[in-house]
């Protein structure tokens, strides 16, 4: 069913117009889109129909509020065993595990704030008696798992698991009156 070629009698620059007719498949594919949408609009912007939109903020309120619930299962998890670990008396060859594991954390991740020694640099010094957020093993926790961000600190629990957050606070306690050459001033309150 070959269709014969009409020339319109219209030429311009020597350019003759043919009058041929759209594929049929395309003239379907067209009243398609126009069926679409004559459903479409209606449906979503009059009767009730949720619009992508709406459907993507409803999954982004989801998964911030169980970001927000895993953070503060993670934060109790890290608390509660950092508490148990001060009730409980260890093993002495389980705490030198545990202070060599944080001392390998903390060569890796806080010399470059806090100095190879703990003498302090753009983060505190961690050998002397002054302390910006307290001293006590929660104190630590807290300060490793959630950082200081106002004084440039990240927090390290996304980075970090408890128990190497908890063994590199063991390993910050140990360094505390060390006496290292070239210590940072002073800074916070003495403990």
């Amino acid at each position: 069913m070959a269709q014969e070629e009409k020339v319109l009698d219209h030429s311009f620059d020597g350019i003759q117009e043919y009058d041929n007719p759209l594929p049929r498949w395309w003239v379907w594919l067209f009243y398609l889109t126009i069926i679409f949408g004559v459903v479409y609009f209606p449906y979503y912007h009059f009767f009730g129909g949720v619009l992508p939109v709406e459907e993507h903020n409803k999954e982004v309120a989801i998964v911030a509020k169980m970001r927000a619930e895993k953070q503060k299962a993670a934060e109790a998890a890290a608390l509660q065993s950092s508490a148990a670990s001060t009730t409980a008396s260890a093993a002495p060859a389980a705490q030198s595990s545990n202070t060599d594991s944080g001392k390998s954390i903390y060569l890796t991740n806080c010399v470059a704030c806090h100095g190879q020694l703990g003498e302090g640099g753009i983060g505190p010094n961690l050998t002397d008696d002054y302390w910006l957020h307290g001293n006590t093993e929660a104190d630590l926790t807290k300060i490793v798992t959630n950082g200081v961000l106002e004084k440039g600190m990240i927090a390290w629990k996304t980075v970090l698991s408890p128990s190497k957050i908890r063994d590199v606070v063991a390993y910050v306690q140990t360094l505390k009156g060390t006496n290292p050459p070239n210590p940072k001033a002073p800074q916070g309150e003495k403990y």
